[in-house]
């Protein structure tokens, strides 16, 4: 059996996959905005995008940015995510810089977990890991490929290093070319959840083409999933109204379907 996790009384692993929705923006003002406008959706957890805040240098500003985010979403799960170039992000950052950024944010008091990217910063995760934890937050150990799907061993594989490296849970999104590439993916997540896994684990297949996998996770063992308020921050998101339906229909909730 899965392991889950509650944070807030929000059970993650367990039930319809719960819906994430981004904040992307780049100072203090529009990010609270941003907040402010999500307040009334149907999300679960909010996750702010430290690399593109012009100011995360400066420590003190971040704190005071997770703090309000934490009185705007008092019963979301609030995750940051300072997103390394690499994998996606809106600037570089060095590893030292980085372990110093995620511990500051796991004390200050505001956020449920920090996204930690295990497999490209290898050589720092364990002091990540570290000190995420000792600070009382969970890990959620991701890893993005915005290129192409690796074959299914190596996606297992990768979700379950993670997890052995300490994460409470794993993430990976990858880019599907091709059909097979989706069905990759969808594979090695019902394998691992199924089989392997004791933890939480969230899969995405970015572009249009793999929607379904932000709509199935229930079905195939992801427990979470991207949508979008307003623009999307990912190829393939679509508005979190349209996501919850379709997760409500495929959950068998039909009195909760609006369309």
């Amino acid at each position: 059996m899965r392991k889950t996790i509650n944070i807030r009384g929000i059970i993650i692993g367990e039930g319809k996959p719960k819906i994430i929705v981004p904040i992307i923006e780049k100072d203090e003002v529009s990010i609270i905005e941003k907040a402010k406008c999500m307040v009334h959706f149907p999300i679960d957890v909010v996750e702010w995008r430290a690399d593109a805040f012009k100011d995360v240098s400066d420590h003190q500003k971040t704190i005071a940015v997770l703090r309000s985010l934490r009185e705007i979403f008092p019963n979301k799960i609030l995750v940051f995510d300072f997103r390394i170039l690499k994998e996606g992000g809106e600037r570089e950052i060095s590893p030292e810089a980085y372990t110093q950024l995620n511990q500051i944010a796991a004390e200050s008091g505001a956020v449920d977990l920090v996204d930690v990217a295990l497999i490209s910063c290898a050589d720092v995760a364990a002091e990540n890991i570290s000190r995420i934890h000792n600070a009382g937050v969970l890990v959620m150990g991701s890893y993005h490929n915005l290129e192409s799907t690796p074959e299914k061993a190596v996606l297992i594989r990768t979700l379950m290093k993670m997890q052995e490296m300490g994460a409470d849970v794993s993430k990976i999104a990858v880019m599907p070319n091709t059909a097979d590439d989706l069905l990759t993916l969808l594979n090695a997540t019902y394998e691992t959840a199924s089989k392997y896994g004791d933890k939480p684990i969230v899969t995405t297949a970015m572009s249009p083409a793999g929607l379904l996998s932000r709509l199935a996770g229930e079905i195939f063992g992801s427990s979470m999933t991207y949508g979008a308020i307003g623009e999307a921050t990912a190829p393939g998101q679509i508005s979190v109204e349209l996501l919850d339906d379709v997760l409500n229909l495929l959950h068998g909730d039909h009195n909760k379907f609006r369309l």
